[in-house]
């Protein structure tokens, strides 16, 4: 509906192969937080935010296997979205997402964070397009993959700007947690192994705004995944 203000909890727990698509319309604020678990998924997700409308999406995966592909249109005059992603790899997870400006005045911020367990193989495909004529427009992609063990993580960031006057940029970092953090921690008492812990869960729910039960949730999930 138009002239909404919507905070909305989406729990997807079987696996699936999607095509789904959610719009939002004129005058809008809609508030999604995702939290997404099982085995398998393919398929194909996509936002449409229409005029004067904004769409933040928090969304925390938890999928053996990942081949998604992920489609946001900022439509609309003055449409926004706001995406913050985080996500634990065991296996091999691509996560394919698209942001497309279609208009004057719109702006999108995708921060993408991973964690990749083991010898998982973990990738973000990110790309962001501003259409000529979408003047004034802003696009943001923050990336970054931290790797427990060696493996061919990977980040692919992709601008394909068609106008001038437009501010676009993009930032993607794969490495390792820094040893000042773990020294940090480890002076002030902590195990090596606890203090690498508590450094993953402070990335992966860092920048996601939830309710306590879904970061309850959040924090199971990872310490069910735990090796050490």
């Amino acid at each position: 509906p138009k002239n909404s203000n919507l905070d909305l909890l989406i729990n997807y727990n079987d696996n699936e192969d999607e095509n789904i698509i959610i719009y939002i319309d004129d005058n809008s604020n809609i508030n999604i937080t995702e939290l997404r678990q099982g085995l398998n998924i393919q398929g194909k997700l996509k936002y449409i935010i229409i005029n004067n409308s904004t769409l933040i999406i928090n969304k925390f995966c938890n999928i053996n296997n990942v081949d998604e592909i992920i489609d946001i249109e900022l439509k609309g005059i003055d449409s926004n979205v706001e995406y913050y992603f985080s996500t634990l790899s065991v296996n091999n997870k691509k996560y394919k997402l698209n942001v497309y400006h279609k208009n004057i005045n719109t702006k999108s911020n995708i921060y993408s964070r991973g964690i990749s367990l083991i010898s998982s193989n973990l990738e973000f495909d990110i790309n962001g397009y501003i259409k000529r004529g979408s003047r004034e427009s802003y696009l943001n992609q923050d990336s970054k993959i931290i790797m427990l063990e060696d493996n061919k993580s990977i980040i692919k960031p992709n601008l394909f700007i068609d106008e001038d006057k437009v501010e676009a940029k993009h930032s993607s970092i794969v490495g390792r947690f820094s040893e000042e953090e773990l020294f940090y921690l480890k002076s002030r008492g902590i195990s090596k192994e606890t203090a690498i812990k508590l450094l993953v869960k402070a990335f992966l729910l860092g920048k996601l705004t939830i309710d306590d039960k879904t970061r309850y949730e959040i924090l199971k999930i990872i310490d069910s995944h735990w090796r050490w």
